[in-house]
C-alpha cells in the first residue's frame, strides 16, 4: 500500500476564530481547549499504528489565512 517513507499531509482550513486549533488538540491529545490563543501556522507531526502498519501525518494548523498553502504541499 505505502513505502515506509510515505508521509500523509492534512491540511485544516476555514475561517479566524473557529476552533480549527482546538479540534487538532483535542484529536491529537484528547483534551479540549477551550481558550483562544491565535494561531499564525503550527505544523505538527505524529505517527500512528494502523493494521500493524506505521503511518506517518503531519498536521497543519492555518491561521484563518490560506497565502502559504502551495508552498506545504508543493516545497516541503
Amino acid at each position: 500500500m505505502s513505502d515506509p517513507d510515505t508521509r500523509y499531509r492534512l491540511v485544516l482550513l476555514g475561517a479566524s476564530r473557529t476552533g480549527k486549533s482546538s479540534i487538532i488538540h483535542m484529536f491529537l491529545n484528547g483534551k479540549f481547549l477551550d481558550t483562544y490563543k491565535e494561531t499564525v501556522e503550527d505544523l505538527h507531526y505524529r505517527e500512528f499504528t494502523v493494521d500493524d502498519k506505521t503511518i506517518k501525518v503531519d498536521i497543519l494548523d492555518t491561521a484563518g489565512k490560506q497565502e502559504n498553502i502551495l508552498s506545504f504541499f508543493f516545497f516541503n
